[in-house]
C-alpha cells in the first residue's frame, strides 16, 4: 500500500514521498491524519474524486467494504450534478450529457435513486432548453423541470 501511495504521489507531482510501511501502519492503528497529498494518491488508488476528499474529512471518504451509505450515495451524486453544472456552465453540454449518464448508472437505493432522478431530469431539461436558445447555459436560479 505504501508504494501504492507513494507511486500514485509521484503522478502528482510529488517525487519526494517515501514508501514507508510504518506510515500506513499509523493512519490505521495510530489515528494519524495522512497529509492531503496521501490522501489524494489513496483516494486516486481507491477510485475516489478529489472533490470526494476535500468535501469530506478523513476517513469518512474512504469507501466502505458494505454497501454505500444513503449519505455516501447521495455525496456521489451530488458530486456529478456539480461537475454537471460546473461542465455546463463552461458551454460544454457534451461533456454535461456524458456525466448525467455516468450519475444514471450510480447503483443506490430507491430512495435515493428517485431524489436523483428528478434532479437529472431538471438538468436534462436545461440542456435541452439552452440547446435550442443557443446559450450554453442557465443561471442556477432559472432552472425549471
Amino acid at each position: 500500500m505504501a508504494r501504492i501511495v507513494a507511486a500514485r504521489a509521484r503522478e502528482l507531482g510529488v517525487s519526494s514521498m517515501a514508501a514507508q510501511r510504518q506510515k500506513i501502519w499509523r493512519w490505521e492503528n495510530r489515528g494519524v491524519i495522512p497529509d492531503r497529498i496521501s490522501q489524494l494518491a489513496l483516494a486516486r488508488e481507491l477510485g475516489v474524486s478529489d472533490h470526494e476528499v476535500s468535501a469530506h474529512p478523513w476517513p469518512t471518504w474512504l469507501p466502505s467494504l458494505g454497501a454505500p451509505t444513503c449519505a455516501q450515495q447521495i455525496a456521489t451524486l451530488r458530486g456529478l450534478l456539480e461537475q454537471v453544472r460546473d461542465t455546463l456552465r463552461a458551454g460544454d453540454s457534451v461533456t454535461a450529457s456524458v456525466l448525467v449518464e455516468q450519475g444514471l448508472t450510480v447503483p443506490v437505493d430507491e430512495m435515493v435513486l428517485d431524489t436523483a432522478l428528478l434532479r437529472t431530469s431538471a438538468v436534462r431539461n436545461a440542456m435541452v432548453r439552452a440547446s435550442r436558445h443557443g446559450s450554453p447555459h442557465r443561471a442556477p436560479g432559472q432552472l425549471r423541470s
